[in-house]
């Protein structure tokens, strides 16, 4: 627990000292899409994935090098997609706007061919964007936009979406959540320290495909299990302390801060 989840607030102290200005959080946003980026453009020259790929009803889902397999490179995407659409709602310039729009598209192709159903309801908290005044009219464009595309590449790309339905009667569901009741005995062990970075618990795989183990797929367990309840209830603690005071910001800032936090509070949402 002392070297696991506590860095995550030491990092936390670190990036709220480096920021001064909203003007500088953008500036670590751009820092972050252009690491995606990078290793998009990476990936393409080493491996060549073809996007939106699938034999039938199997999806070859698209992962990272340096984010990791769909599962986790899925979050991280919602993130910088969500973060990414705050830099197009600051831009002021047609080039910046222009540049933006083509790394959103480019990062919605990426989220897209994951096939990650959690990663597509993570972009659906994009809805909460009109309850803040900074960023209604640029929801209302968004959705305009989307609602066009949805027009005219619908009959492809919904197929596409709903390869892997969300249904509580769908086995791969109902697996999920057979993982997050057995994840959740385990949060306390070892009185609350967990079993070490890296060590957490694996399960049979309940709907049987010849003895497969399957870790729960919630981040928040499997940290409580390796670094400890105790350290993931201080994470929580913190995200919330961070979560109210964004909405606050967002709801009473009418300023450059009230059109940024809506992103940030919507990408961490999104997140977990």
């Amino acid at each position: 627990s002392v070297t696991g989840v506590w860095q995550y607030a030491l990092v936390g102290i670190l990036t709220l000292a480096a920021i001064r200005r909203v003007d500088d959080m953008r500036v670590l946003w751009r820092y972050m899409i252009d690491a995606v980026m990078l290793s998009v453009v990476i990936r393409m020259a080493t491996r060549g994935e073809v996007y939106m790929t699938h034999e039938g009803l199997n999806p070859m889902r698209l992962g990272s090098i340096a984010f990791g397999p769909a599962v986790y490179y899925s979050g991280t995407v919602a993130i910088v997609l969500t973060l990414g659409l705050g830099l197009l709602n600051a831009t002021r310039s047609g080039w910046g706007k222009a540049v933006c729009i083509a790394v959103l598209l480019l990062l919605a192709v990426e989220q897209v061919s994951t096939f990650t159903r959690g990663g597509y309801v993570a972009l659906a908290t994009l809805a909460l964007l009109p309850l803040f005044k900074g960023t209604r009219r640029f929801a209302a464009g968004m959705a305009l936009f989307a609602g066009v595309v949805l027009l005219v590449f619908g009959r492809w790309v919904l197929p596409i979406l709903f390869l892997r339905p969300i249904s509580l009667e769908e086995p791969s569901v109902q697996q999920r959540f057979w993982l997050i009741e057995m994840g959740i005995g385990h949060c306390f062990d070892n009185f609350g320290f967990g079993h070490g970075i890296a060590r957490y618990i694996m399960f049979e795989d309940p709907i049987g495909t010849g003895g497969e183990t399957l870790a729960t797929h919630s981040l928040l367990l499997q940290t409580a299990q390796m670094t400890g309840g105790l350290a993931t209830l201080a994470l929580i603690g913190l995200f919330a302390w961070i979560l109210v005071g964004l909405w606050k910001v967002a709801r009473t800032d009418r300023g450059p801060a009230g059109r940024t936090a809506p992103f940030v509070l919507i990408a961490i949402l999104g997140w977990h």
